[in-house]
């Protein structure tokens, strides 16, 4: 039940250690964001869309700079090896979890390009009422801090 444990799982991107270590984590300190954002990416790596958005929008519903201010470097953020990896292994199919696997990691590193991949999973039908949430979510962000509708 230790951050300390998880985040050392998580650097060395091993990611079903970290998922395991902060879900404890997360269930002796529910209100760690930074723990669940990092317990997000978790999900995502780990093929657990439906876990991973539904805390995604819970994460985004109390506060989106969580994830939008990550810092890739600063705070080793995978992101950016993970979307490359999906875009590769899936060469172009964009079946509705793929499509939210990269809404999701795309808002650490640019939300305009994640809400263009939730629009696009919005399209599949499935998890509509989550992904309509996080668009929601998005959009008000985007509106609010640089005046895109």
């Amino acid at each position: 039940m230790s951050e300390m444990l998880a985040n050392q799982y998580f650097m060395a991107r091993n990611f079903i250690s970290a998922e395991s270590e902060y879900e404890k984590y997360v269930i002796s300190k529910p209100d760690s964001l930074l723990a669940k954002k990092k317990l997000i990416i978790c999900y995502t790596e780990n093929g657990k869309i439906d876990k991973a958005l539904k805390l995604f929008n819970d994460v985004i519903s109390i506060q989106i700079q969580i994830i939008t201010s990550t810092d890739l470097i600063k705070d080793d953020c995978p992101c950016p090896e993970i979307i490359k990896r999906i875009i590769e292994i899936n060469d172009g199919a964009e079946s509705a979890d793929v499509l939210i696997q990269l809404g999701i990691l795309w808002l650490y590193c640019n939300p305009e390009t994640s809400l263009s991949y939730f629009e696009k999973a919005k399209l599949s039908g499935e998890y509509e009422y989550d992904i309509t949430f996080a668009i929601d979510k998005i959009k008000a962000f985007l509106t609010k801090i640089r005046g895109i509708t």
